[in-house]
Order: C-alpha cells, then structure tokens, then sequence
C-alpha cells in the first residue's frame, strides 16, 4: 500500500508493506490480507519564503488487524474506498470517538 498526502505547504508520504495470507471473514468468505504492515515515511518541508527546504524520514512499525465485521459488510455491499470510509466515519462519529472538525 502507498499513500501521500499534501498538508501545509508540505507532503507526507507513508510506504506500507506486509506478507498477505488468507484471512477467513465468515466461514464462506475469505481474503487475503497482511497481518502486519511495516514501513517508512518520508516529509518534505517546503520554506514560504524561499529558504531551504528540509527533508525528514522516520522508520514506524504497525500492526493492524483486519476489520473481519466491517470488511464482510463493504464486500456484501460491494463498497467503493470512499464509501467504506463514509459508513465509518459515521459510525465512529455516532459512537463519540471522532468529531467533525476538519484540519485547516
């Protein structure tokens, strides 16, 4: 997986990778997917007033766990990227733990 962002005059990018192995949803419906992902991530600060620019790159470590519930229902549902990411947000948001505030 990759992703990048642009934030305030700079990019964050995040390169993620992980081994897949078959991951069981219900005992009908199986997917691949990685246990774990590690990666790296590069920032390039970009200077308003034309003064040097500065790179950083960290090291994470993650370890995630497939949502089996919620990536049943996307795949019931046939759920596009931005529509999983609606109903969960959503969700999130009705259950109090995200807010609807957005970054500037």
């Amino acid at each position: 997986s990759e992703f990048a962002t642009n934030r305030f005059g700079s990019h964050f990018f995040l390169w993620l990778q992980g081994a897949e192995s078959l991951v069981t949803l219900t005992p009908t419906m199986k997917t691949l997917a990685p246990q774990t992902m590690k990666g790296s991530t590069n920032s390039l600060f970009f200077n308003p007033n034309g003064g040097p620019t500065r790179t950083e790159t960290e090291t994470v470590s993650l370890s995630a766990v497939l949502d089996a519930p919620n990536t049943t229902i996307s795949r019931q549902k046939a759920e596009t990227l931005e529509e999983a990411i609606e109903r969960l947000s959503l969700d999130l948001l009705l259950k109090g733990y995200a807010d609807q505030t957005q970054a500037p």
